[in-house]
């Protein structure tokens, strides 16, 4: 067995939150509504793909992600049965983004902008 599975197995939040890239792209699959590869969660999560990449297999290791593989693209999802998920991670996530609604300094969305009208 592996560190990483050792201690995921008795505290499995060492190992997610060992890593900031792990936090990342477990975010970046909960904001997700559908499966992902690997490339389009490293986009979305902001860390580069190699570092996507092992983090995606130490989750997977740990049974937080899923991965289906589909022709020559895997793609990956949260494991939606598993209870660090379920009573963990997408409460945590949750609330997360309702904080992140809720504070006046965050940049807002490009779609969520009105262009400003100059008064003449």
């Amino acid at each position: 067995m592996t560190k990483d599975t050792d201690a995921g197995a008795v505290r499995p939040l060492n190992a997610v939150f060992s890593a900031p890239c792990h936090v990342a792209i477990l975010r970046a699959l909960f904001e997700s509504r559908e499966p992902a590869s690997g490339r389009r969660i490293a986009r979305d999560a902001g860390v580069n793909h190699q570092a996507c990449a092992e983090g995606l297999r130490r989750l997977e290791r740990l049974g937080l992600v899923q991965r289906e593989v589909l022709g020559r693209t895997h793609a990956f999802s949260l494991n939606g049965g598993h209870p660090v998920v379920d009573a963990l991670l997408n409460p945590l996530y949750r609330e997360e983004r309702g904080l992140a609604a809720q504070d006046p300094s965050a940049e807002p969305d490009q779609e969520s902008v009105e262009p400003a009208v100059a008064a003449v």
